[in-house]
Parts: structure tokens; C-alpha cells; sequence
């Protein structure tokens, strides 16, 4: 694996940002295509301001990646092997390894209950086996238990409303929709994916259509629900944050329980994503969290709002990440040939 191709999430190098900073993350969360005029609006500063510190944010790393959420059936399908090991290797020695493997969009250290996470893009449950079998050949004897994830289409964004102190506004519904797309939609989705804050000029001249039926084609693809509004990836390690995963499963009537677990994220800005999963667990709730001072309340808080509902839960804790920019873009590629065939 090519080191420029790696995304490195990890605590060296940390930068200081101010509150103006944050203030253009978070809008950034909120609508990655925002001009920075109208991001300058919101946050008191000119256009030009914003337009340099994001290429600083972008620079330095904190800014990784702008992207869409794709709403979608029956395309490649995300897991997650979680796995715990029983000896210490090296993290070159595993993610060198683990990416030959293919189809490797990313490699997770975590603790304390499992010490990897490692995503795995495929539609086809054999070669998710094949895949899952090479990784467990490479670490052998290390590994003393696994389990997989497998990645629902019920999923909640929650924009990262932490960052300036403020309550969950919105939130992005991911639904299980049978989609039916032409070719010019299909091109605007690829580009988004690859850079979800590309200039409407730029997109038309790629996609061959004028700049207002491009702009048209992305709202309407955001209303229909098609596509997420255009986030962004921040390098949580980059600027002191923490990325802890809270995984549970539950008893009693699904459709009361998936209230509670709504509103209990809705009243936690530090929730950032919510997702069914299939596995030993029910759900996984993304937090991001600048110290752990927090996190006690946030367990409590989700404990006294399920009850005995709350059956079991675990939670890792990321403290480095390793993300392939070229599988990361071959899942899009795979969702796009999806659809030509379709």
C-alpha cells in the first residue's frame, strides 16, 4: 500500500483551533457545498477569512474528506470485523498485511473489548467469508475471538452540533429505497462521492450538463432522499477529539425502542451517527467526545431512557485509523456499475 494513499488518523501532531474554526466544521457538517460567503455570514468573518482557514483545516488534516451518504439497496454493503487479539504486532506489520487482503476501506485501533476494527466493502456474502478467512490466515494464533457487522440501511447523520454547544437540529434518514437512476445522475454521485464540495462549474464541465441543471439534479437527488446533503470527515485525533463506538442490543417492541434511541441522540449533540446492524448487536451510535468526563453521563443517560430494554452493551474506543483513499473510491466505482447494470 502506497503511503500517499492512507488517510493516518492517530494523536501526533495535534493543532489548536479556535471557536471560528469550529464554527466553519460545524457548518461544513451541516452543508459542505455552502459558499464561504454564506459560511462567512453565519460565523461573523469575510468570505476570504473562511475560504483560508479551511485550506489550513484542509492542509494540516483536520479536514479529510467531503462526502455524500448514499441512499441505496442491494449495492456493496459495509462490515465490520471486530476483532481482539492476544498479543501485541505491529500497526505497519497489520495494516501492510490487511490491505492486500482487498476490498479493505479501512483499519480501526480500538479498545478496550476488541483492538480492531476492520471494514469490509463487498455485496457478495462468499467473498465477504474469503475476505474475512485471508485476514484471519495473516493473524493466526493472534487472534483470540472475532465477530462481524454487518451494516443496515437505517441510519441517522446527526450534524456535529458539539462543536459550537448547540442542540441537534436535523438529522439524515437512510432508508432501504429501490433506485432507479439515468446516467447524468449516476456521474454527479460518483463526482460528489470522490469530492462532495467540488464547484457547480467544475461538475458541469465533467458531467457535460449547464451549471443550474447540475445545481437542479443535486437538490432534487438531496429531497428525494437519494443522497445525503454534503458533509465533511474530520480528523477527530487531529484536534484532541475522541471517537468512541457504543454498540447494544435490545429487547422489547422494536418500533417504542427506536423512539427512545432517537430521542436519547437527539439530546446528546456528541451523538453524530446512528445505525442499525446486523451481528451479536442491534445498533452502533457514534460519539464524538473531546475528553471522557462525558461519556459516564451519556451511558447513563441511555440507560435510564431503554431500561431493561437494554440488553447488553460494549464500547470501543478509536485511538488510530488508517483509511485507503483507492478502496475507499473503488466503492463508489462498485456502486456505479451497480446502477449502469440496473
Amino acid at each position: 500500500m502506497v503511503k500517499d494513499d492512507l488517510i493516518i488518523y492517530d494523536y501526533d501532531n495535534q493543532i489548536i483551533i479556535d471557536n471560528k474554526d469550529k464554527e466553519i466544521l460545524y457548518e461544513l457538517s451541516t452543508d459542505a457545498r455552502q459558499p464561504n460567503s454564506k459560511i462567512g455570514k453565519k460565523v461573523n468573518l469575510s468570505k476570504q477569512s473562511v475560504a483560508k482557514r479551511i485550506e489550513i483545516l484542509e492542509k494540516t488534516g483536520v479536514i479529510t474528506n467531503y462526502f455524500i451518504s448514499i441512499n441505496t439497496l442491494n449495492t456493496p454493503i459495509d462490515y465490520a470485523l471486530l476483532i481482539k487479539l492476544n498479543h501485541n504486532l505491529t500497526d505497519e506489520e497489520i495494516q501492510n498485511k490487511i490491505f492486500q487482503v482487498g476490498d479493505i476501506s479501512a483499519i480501526w485501533w480500538c479498545l478496550p473489548n476488541y483492538d480492531l476494527k476492520i471494514i469490509i466493502t463487498t455485496p457478495d456474502a462468499n467473498e465477504l467469508n474469503n475476505k474475512v478467512n485471508k485476514i484471519t490466515e495473516i493473524l493466526g494464533h493472534y487472534i483470540k475471538k472475532k465477530t462481524i457487522i454487518k451494516y443496515l440501511n437505517y441510519v441517522y447523520i446527526f450534524n456535529k452540533s458539539y462543536l459550537i454547544n448547540k442542540n441537534h437540529e436535523t438529522s439524515i434518514i437512510s432508508k432501504n429505497l429501490p433506485l432507479k437512476l439515468d446516467s447524468n445522475e449516476i456521474k454527479l454521485i460518483r463526482e460528489l462521492f470522490n469530492n462532495a464540495r467540488i464547484k457547480i462549474t467544475e461538475l458541469s464541465k465533467i458531467v457535460n450538463l449547464s451549471p443550474e441543471t447540475v445545481s437542479h439534479k443535486i437538490k432534487t437527488l438531496i429531497k428525494k432522499e437519494i443522497i445525503s446533503k454534503p458533509s465533511i470527515e474530520i480528523n477527530l485525533t487531529k484536534i484532541g477529539y475522541i471517537l468512541i463506538e457504543l454498540l447494544f442490543s435490545v429487547n422489547g417492541n422494536i418500533e417504542i425502542i427506536e423512539k427512545k434511541i432517537l430521542k436519547f441522540c437527539r439530546e446528546n449533540n456528541n451523538v453524530t451517527i446512528l445505525c442499525k446492524i446486523f451481528g451479536d448487536y442491534n445498533y452502533i451510535i457514534q460519539i464524538e467526545l473531546e475528553n471522557f468526563n462525558k461519556l459516564i453521563n451519556i451511558i447513563n443517560s441511555m440507560k435510564k431512557e431503554l431500561g431493561k430494554e437494554l440488553d447488553n452493551y460494549i464500547i470501543n474506543i478509536t485511538y488510530k485509523g488508517v483509511i485507503s483513499r483507492t478502496n475507499r473510491k473503488n466503492r463508489i466505482k462498485s456502486v456505479v456499475e451497480y446502477f449502469s447494470r440496473n
